[in-house]
């Protein structure tokens, strides 16, 4: 337990380390969330397991506090009011207390706390990110990239470096870079689900690049950006991907690890889900910027652009809203491929009262609507009917009940 003068600090964050889960041989360390009153954090973790063998043993890092200072800090204490450890095997805890750390605005002033703008040049932005990755799980002994104190660079330091990108990056207009030569490509396909959107690169060898993929937000939604399969991603070294979305667009920074070597073909895939049946939409890349074999950061002009529909992966005759009805519903049917199709109403008796389609149609979602006439446009009697689509070889029948 921690006391501090809330009029001095606000607690922000406790950020556990890594320690706790080294050389456990099995056993499971669980955290604590921190329970804060007005003027203390309170915060603690237990190692779960069977035996000895999982129990952590020596000195070691725990965790780190982040406060932020009020607008009158001058100098204030933190005080350690209570430590409580409980060794394995036994059932007593061992209580101790009365350790403080003084914070004056000069400790502030001059903490060598790690900063994610490695390049000092005021901002975190692209260079800064390339920077990054050419350190991640490398042996550096630079620990300005270990942002959480964890004495290693690593996945806690991503997720640290990504919230200090997103709140100050500058964006791709505007960098005085010099041009690169080559093209960044956007492939489209209908899935089951939605539209798959694939950025890649052909002749180009890129260590890492940054894009911004606009999209029609009213026809897609975006629903997920994987890099699983990304040519910039090693054996065993992991490619770094960032995100940032604003409506109708997303920002795209992707990078190797460990300096990997450059590499082309695909950097990301977009899966997106349609807003309606119909949804189809142009998706451009509207600017982009490289990073080539030789560590070059440059702006890429040849950009690609795709238009895409989403197309059902199998054929369906849904059922007719509203049902029963009067005196009209809407039948909505979709096609999996271009084809002849037939949409016909039949009665009880298996005579044909009605066709609705007999044409050529293409790949998608379609609807007709039945105004409960026949082929003569004479108004049919209540009753049960049924719709049958055809298409190819796919045939579906469906009940109507017409009320009067």
């Amino acid at each position: 337990m921690i006391s501090y003068d809330p009029q001095q600090l606000q607690f922000v964050s406790f950020l556990e380390s890594s320690f706790l889960f080294l050389g456990q041989n099995g056993g499971l360390a669980i955290w604590m969330p921190p329970l804060l009153t007005e003027n203390t954090v309170e915060f603690g973790s237990a190692i779960l397991g069977p035996s000895a063998a999982v129990m952590v043993d020596g000195s070691g890092h725990i965790g780190t506090l982040s406060f932020f200072p009020m607008e009158a800090f001058e100098e204030t204490d933190l005080l350690v009011k209570e430590i409580s450890t409980k060794q394995f095997g036994s059932d007593q805890v061992k209580v101790s207390s009365a350790i403080f750390a003084r914070i004056t605005t000069r400790t502030i002033a001059s903490s060598s706390s790690p900063t994610a703008d490695f390049d000092g040049d005021g901002v975190v932005d692209f260079k800064d990110f390339f920077m990054f990755a050419d350190a991640f799980g490398a042996d550096v002994t630079d620990l300005d990239y270990d942002l959480d104190g964890d004495g290693n660079v690593g996945l806690g330091d991503f997720f640290v470096f990504a919230d200090a990108f997103g709140s100050s990056a500058k964006r791709i207009i505007g960098q005085d870079l010099l041009a690169l030569e080559g093209r960044l490509e956007l492939d489209a396909e209908s899935t089951d689900v939605g539209v798959r959107l694939d950025l890649s690169t052909q002749a180009l060898m890129l260590r890492g690049y940054a894009a911004v993929v606009e999209y029609d937000p009213e026809a897609f939604l975006l629903v997920e950006v994987t890099d699983a399969q990304s040519v910039l991603r090693g054996a065993e070294d992991p490619s770094l991907l960032l995100q940032e979305e604003a409506e109708g667009q997303v920002l795209l920074v992707g990078s190797s690890t460990g300096g990997q070597k450059a590499a082309a073909g695909l950097l990301a895939r977009l899966h997106f889900q349609p807003v309606n049946p119909q949804a189809e939409g142009l998706f451009r890349i509207r600017e982009a910027l490289g990073r080539d074999a030789d560590g070059k950061l440059g702006q890429l002009l040849e950009l690609g652009q795709v238009n895409a529909r989403f197309v059902p992966g199998a054929y369906a005759l849904q059922p007719n809203f509203p049902n029963p009805f009067n005196p009209s519903t809407t039948i909505r049917y979709q096609l999996a491929e271009d084809g002849p199709v037939r949409l016909e109403v039949f009665d009880i008796l298996g005579q044909k009262v009605r066709t609705l389609v007999a044409d050529l149609q293409t790949a998608g979602f379609h609807r007709v609507v039945w105004d409960s006439r026949d082929d003569a446009q004479r108004q049919v009697a209540a009753g049960v009917y049924f719709s049958r689509l055809q298409a190819g070889e796919f045939t579906q029948v469906r009940k109507l009940l017409l009320l009067k």
